[in-house]
């Protein structure tokens, strides 16, 4: 049974005021970063499919805002308050998702691409409700409630 509230964890504070750019930077540095290579601005260049030169620009405002540590020429590395808000971001990202992909039952790539806007602007409050909701669907006691298999049904070959 996946236990969303430890998988997922817990978000507190404010909605972020970076903008959805700024944030998809920490998410693809922190993204880069976890298998213990070194993030450069060629990596999250082609990442994103953006310019070195918009990189190296957001880089110094994440920079300057404290969110990342980056010498001339050298690698990108978050700060302890950058990878604490790209963790937040990436679980967001999970999250959602998880949601529409697994209890909406739209494709990965869809799933993905919303769930990639939506991490963004959605309010904790949703957040930790639609964990509420996904945890609430796992622990049903059947397998899966009839409800899920009549909506997957519904969806899938249409009003009866």
């Amino acid at each position: 049974m996946l236990d969303m509230a430890n998988k997922y964890g817990v978000w507190r504070g404010k909605e972020s005021s970076l903008g959805q750019s700024k944030e998809d930077y920490l998410k693809t540095i922190y993204l880069l970063s976890r298998n213990g290579k070194s993030t450069r601005i060629t990596d999250i260049s082609v990442k994103l499919h953006v310019s070195k030169a918009s990189v190296v620009s957001a880089i110094h405002t994440l920079s300057r805002l404290g969110f990342v540590i980056h010498e001339k020429y050298g690698n990108v590395k978050l700060t302890v308050l950058g990878e604490q808000k790209a963790r937040e971001l990436n679980k967001r990202h999970e999250v959602l998702s998880f949601f529409i992909k697994d209890i909406l039952k739209l494709p990965q790539r869809i799933a993905e691409r919303d769930a990639c806007n939506l991490e963004h602007y959605t309010s904790q409050e949703t957040i930790e409700r639609i964990v509420q909701f996904i945890e609430f669907v796992k622990k049903c006691p059947q397998e899966e409630a009839e409800w899920l298999r009549g909506f997957d049904s519904y969806v899938t070959k249409g009003a009866k």
